[in-house]
Protein backbone atom coordinates (compact mmCIF):
# COMPACT_ATOMS: atom_id res chain seq x y z
CA UNK A 1 0.00 0.00 0.00
CA UNK A 2 0.89 3.92 -0.70
CA UNK A 3 0.34 6.65 0.80
CA UNK A 4 -1.62 10.18 -0.57
CA UNK A 5 -2.25 13.32 0.86
CA UNK A 6 -3.84 15.94 -1.25
CA UNK A 7 -3.54 19.68 -0.56
CA UNK A 8 -6.53 21.99 -0.60
CA UNK A 9 -7.81 25.38 1.00
CA UNK A 10 -11.48 23.56 1.30
CA UNK A 11 -12.50 20.12 1.97
CA UNK A 12 -13.56 18.43 -1.24
CA UNK A 13 -13.79 14.73 -2.14
CA UNK A 14 -10.25 13.11 -3.69
CA UNK A 15 -11.06 11.26 -7.08
CA UNK A 16 -7.96 8.81 -7.83
CA UNK A 17 -8.80 7.41 -11.59
CA UNK A 18 -12.17 8.47 -11.88
CA UNK A 19 -13.12 6.90 -8.04
CA UNK A 20 -13.93 9.33 -4.94
CA UNK A 21 -11.45 7.94 -2.44
CA UNK A 22 -11.79 10.58 0.11
CA UNK A 23 -11.08 14.23 1.39
CA UNK A 24 -8.93 16.78 0.94
CA UNK A 25 -5.87 17.13 3.72
CA UNK A 26 -6.59 13.22 5.00
CA UNK A 27 -3.91 10.56 4.27
CA UNK A 28 -5.46 8.51 1.84
CA UNK A 29 -4.40 4.74 1.57
CA UNK A 30 -4.04 3.36 -2.25
CA UNK A 31 -2.38 1.01 -4.80
CA UNK A 32 0.96 2.08 -5.67
CA UNK A 33 1.57 2.80 -9.14
CA UNK A 34 0.55 5.74 -11.47
CA UNK A 35 -2.58 7.59 -11.07
CA UNK A 36 -4.53 10.46 -12.11
CA UNK A 37 -5.51 12.67 -9.09
CA UNK A 38 -8.45 15.48 -9.08
CA UNK A 39 -11.41 16.96 -6.88
CA UNK A 40 -15.34 17.15 -7.12
CA UNK A 41 -17.44 19.84 -6.69
CA UNK A 42 -16.46 23.35 -7.79
CA UNK A 43 -14.34 23.69 -10.66
CA UNK A 44 -12.28 26.62 -9.25
CA UNK A 45 -8.50 24.89 -8.50
CA UNK A 46 -5.55 24.13 -10.91
CA UNK A 47 -4.46 22.56 -12.48
CA UNK A 48 -7.86 19.95 -13.37
CA UNK A 49 -5.89 17.09 -12.85
CA UNK A 50 -2.19 15.88 -11.91
CA UNK A 51 -0.17 12.87 -13.30
CA UNK A 52 1.35 10.83 -10.24
CA UNK A 53 3.64 7.82 -10.16
CA UNK A 54 3.02 6.66 -6.19
CA UNK A 55 5.74 4.59 -4.95
CA UNK A 56 8.03 4.42 -1.67
CA UNK A 57 5.81 6.26 0.59
CA UNK A 58 4.59 5.45 4.45
CA UNK A 59 1.98 6.84 6.33
CA UNK A 60 4.21 9.26 7.95
CA UNK A 61 5.58 10.84 4.58
CA UNK A 62 2.89 10.51 2.00
CA UNK A 63 3.09 11.36 -1.88
CA UNK A 64 2.08 14.91 -1.74
CA UNK A 65 -0.20 16.63 -4.36
CA UNK A 66 -1.31 20.46 -4.08
CA UNK A 67 -4.35 21.86 -5.97
CA UNK A 68 -4.52 25.66 -5.82
CA UNK A 69 -7.16 27.49 -5.37
CA UNK A 70 -7.97 29.92 -8.16
CA UNK A 71 -10.87 33.03 -8.82
CA UNK A 72 -13.94 32.87 -11.29
CA UNK A 73 -11.77 35.25 -13.66
CA UNK A 74 -8.87 33.22 -13.75
CA UNK A 75 -11.02 29.92 -14.06
CA UNK A 76 -12.18 31.45 -17.73
CA UNK A 77 -9.45 32.81 -18.80
CA UNK A 78 -7.55 29.05 -18.31
CA UNK A 79 -10.78 27.70 -19.84
CA UNK A 80 -10.14 30.29 -23.31
CA UNK A 81 -6.45 28.96 -23.29
CA UNK A 82 -7.79 25.67 -23.55
CA UNK A 83 -9.87 26.31 -26.38
CA UNK A 84 -7.18 27.98 -28.44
Amino acid sequence: MEYLRVIFPDQRNVVVDGVELGQTNDVLELEGGHHEVTLNGEKNFSPVTKNILLRDTIELSPFIVNFAKISIAQEEREEENENE
